[in-house]
């Protein structure tokens, strides 16, 4: 077992990271800059969507504000310039109506590559493969990021 885990969410403020979701489980806060079991709460500077990583093997964790876009020679921007998705707390999603040429795409965050997801539409995991769209034309992309087993996308044509 790795014992590096990675998940995304929207926080406010003081947090904790749980085995379970529930408070009857292990759950993590900090202590000296490292995860600990007896740790007081982690915590963001302002609210917004997060990428957390957490690693039991050093007991280290990285907490990353993100802001999400889509990438690709399917998109205006072709693979050097993002377009911009917005983050809709409601339905906990990432969206954009835009046009799309046929060709592949795939979503980054902060304009970057070193938090990035792709895959199958049903199934987005980190450093996945490209998507595709197979007709030009205008789309709605939705993006439910939660960890690497259940993020996935929906892309509907308009």
């Amino acid at each position: 077992m790795d014992l590096i885990y990675t998940g995304f969410s929207y926080l406010t403020g003081e947090f904790k990271l749980t085995s379970a979701p529930d408070w009857a489980h292990t759950n993590y806060g900090t202590a000296n800059g490292k995860l600990d079991t007896g740790g007081g709460n982690l915590s963001v500077a302002s609210a917004g969507f997060y990428f957390i990583k957490a690693n039991l093997n050093d007991m280290s964790y990285s907490v990353v504000a993100t802001n999400w876009g889509l990438i690709g020679a399917a998109t205006a921007g072709g693979w050097d310039t993002s377009t911009a998705m917005t983050y809709n707390q409601a339905d906990n999603s990432w969206n954009v109506t835009t046009n799309l040429s046929a060709g592949e795409f795939k979503f980054r965050a902060n304009d970057g590559w070193e938090i990035n997801v792709g895959g199958t539409t049903d199934h987005l995991t980190q450093n996945g493969s490209n998507l595709s769209v197979s007709a030009a034309g205008n789309y709605t992309v939705k993006l439910y990021l939660i960890n690497d087993e259940t993020s996935y996308c929906t892309v509907t044509k308009n």
